[in-house]
C-alpha cells in the first residue's frame, strides 16, 4: 500500500486539532412528571415577558440571554423573591436556550442562577432574582390546562 505524505500530514493535523462543540442534549426519564418537574424547580411562575439583553458569563464559554419576567402567579418561588425576575437561557435551541418572545405569557420552570467564580466553584450563594431555564424543563407559552394541573399540585 502507498503513503501519501501530504495525506500523512493532513490526518495528523486534523487528529491533534482540538475542536470543542457544545450541542444542547435533553435526556429525561420518559415518565417524568408535572409533580417532578416542581420538584426539581426552585421557581415554578407564570410571567409576562418585557426584556432581553445579552448575557456573558465569566463561568460560560458562550453568551446567554437575559429575559426580564414579571411574575404575575407564584406556584413554587424561593422566599423573598421579587415580582420581577431575570431568566437567564441559552442563545437558541442549540445550546438549549429557551425562545422566549417579549409580551408573551409562559410558565417557566427554573431554578436558581448561583454566583460562580471564574474557575467554575461555586460560591453558596444565589441571586435572588436570577433564575436559569432551557428548553429541557417543562417551561411553556401559558395555557388553562397546565395552569389548572399547577394549582392542583400546589394549591
Amino acid at each position: 500500500m502507498k503513503f501519501s505524505y501530504p495525506t500523512f500530514a493532513i490526518a495528523f493535523l486534523l487528529s491533534t486539532t482540538s475542536i470543542v462543540t457544545y450541542a444542547c442534549g435533553c435526556v429525561r426519564n420518559p415518565t417524568w412528571t408535572l409533580k417532578d418537574e416542581l420538584n426539581s424547580s426552585s421557581l415554578a411562575v407564570k410571567g409576562k415577558v418585557i426584556s432581553v439583553t445579552d448575557y456573558i458569563a465569566p463561568e460560560f464559554p458562550w453568551p446567554q440571554k437575559l429575559f426580564r419576567l414579571v411574575i404575575k402567579n407564584k406556584y413554587k418561588s424561593p422566599v423573598n423573591t421579587p415580582d420581577t425576575v431575570s431568566i437567564i437561557t441559552g442563545q437558541d435551541g442549540a445550546d438549549c436556550g429557551y425562545a422566549f418572545k417579549i409580551g408573551k405569557e409562559y410558565i417557566v420552570y427554573a431554578t436558581n442562577w448561583e454566583q460562580k467564580d471564574t474557575i467554575r466553584k461555586v460560591i453558596k450563594e444565589s441571586i435572588l432574582d436570577m433564575f436559569y431555564t432551557s428548553i429541557c424543563t417543562l417551561t411553556k407559552e401559558t395555557n388553562r390546562k397546565e395552569l389548572v394541573r399547577l394549582n392542583r399540585l400546589t394549591h
